[in-house]
């Protein structure tokens, strides 16, 4: 080959590399527009106010000085942004028992208020005695998700619950609660979980009250479509949001668990490792021990206990599990646990004193 045709030759290559060097870095370049182009509209937060409108609403909803008791970040500062910043309601007072005390939380005085004649059970909550101590002083609402544990009648206000002692007189409640929304509205399949668990509140308040009433279908039925809904095309998973929701389908399999349903927990209540995956359930063991399925039974009670370990009802269930595969060392040791945890529980010894025997 001439010199000339090889020089010709070599700018033919080099065009041909400079041309695919530039594609390639055409393409790579374009990649977080074309990227920006088609996710933009998921991750755009400038018009995003569900927490805002969530918040607006909680502020709203009780009458004058009311205590509102909240338990995560979620509901929490919201409500103090719309307080401080825009000075929206501050005559309620929104606590997170578990903060009160803590330096720029409120409620050390509700916690700490003397009533007369009045002693906190053992074990009681914080939200157990700041509800206790001030019901007759104050208005209390709670956004709480397990408020139905309190043993007191709720009563149903949209985004809140009305904390009242048993025997008191309920109004109907029944209509849907007045919304202030401010901003657009995308579709659902857009929204994060923090803004599925904001517009979901009502729903989760009356879930929780039918809950309380014994009414377990229709508390079922309500949880089926808030886990369902909220883990439907969740974009942006986020931590308190998907803890909240899963602590929603330990109640959905309570409830299930009430209607004798134990197919249904075994089906449904796994679901929630989706959304955490540290997400163990005694409520399920016990529907795969109704099921005889005692390996699926042991597994679950085995991730329960790891995060519960003084849990006597786990221990008890894993060692008549263990008493029936005739493991009866492991069983022995397991009511023994049991017996330990809540040592007034008869039910426990009994189990103790039967399996001692057995042991080799």
């Amino acid at each position: 080959m001439k010199k000339g045709e090889k020089l010709r030759q070599i700018s033919r290559d080099r065009v041909i590399a400079l041309t695919s060097i530039s594609l390639i870095a055409l393409i790579v370049l374009s990649c977080p527009v074309i990227g920006a182009a088609i996710h933009y509209g998921k991750v755009d937060k400038s018009d995003y106010y569900y927490a805002y409108d969530m918040a607006d609403n909680i502020l709203e909803t009780p009458g004058p000085n009311a205590v509102v008791l909240v338990d995560t970040d979620n509901t929490h500062f919201p409500c103090r942004y719309l307080q401080v910043i825009k000075k929206k309601r501050i005559d309620v007072r929104v606590i997170n028992p578990e903060a009160a005390g803590v330096p720029g939380f409120q409620g050390a005085d509700l916690l700490g208020r003397t009533v007369f004649n009045y002693q906190a059970k053992p074990g009681a909550t914080s939200y157990e005695q700041i509800a206790e101590r001030n019901s007759e002083e104050f208005p209390i609402y709670t956004a709480v998700v397990d408020a139905i544990g309190l043993g007191w009648n709720l009563e149903w206000r949209g985004f809140l619950l009305r904390l009242l002692p048993q025997g008191a007189r309920i109004e109907d409640s029944s209509g849907a609660p007045s919304l202030y929304t401010k901003g657009k509205k995308e579709p659902y399949s857009d929204l994060d979980s923090d803004a599925r668990e904001a517009i979901e509140l009502p729903s989760i308040q009356k879930a929780n009250l039918e809950f309380s009433r014994e009414q377990y279908q229709a508390a079922s039925d309500i949880y089926k479509g808030l886990t369902t809904r909220f883990g439907n095309d969740l974009y942006v998973p986020t931590l308190y949001s998907c803890g909240t929701f899963s602590v929603l389908h330990e109640f959905w399999g309570q409830a299930l668990q009430r209607l004798r349903k134990y197919k249904d927990i075994t089906i449904f209540l796994p679901q929630a490792v989706t959304i955490n995956p540290d997400f163990y359930s005694l409520t399920l063991a016990r529907a795969y021990f109704q099921m005889l399925d005692y390996s699926a039974a042991l597994a679950e009670l085995n991730g329960y206990i790891s995060f519960n370990p003084n849990d006597a009802a786990a221990r008890a269930l894993r060692g008549q599990i263990y008493f029936l595969l005739k493991e009866y060392g492991s069983a022995v040791k397991e009511f023994e646990k049991a017996a330990r945890i809540e040592t007034n529980n008869p039910k426990y010894h009994y189990f103790f004193a039967l399996a001692l025997p057995k042991e080799k």
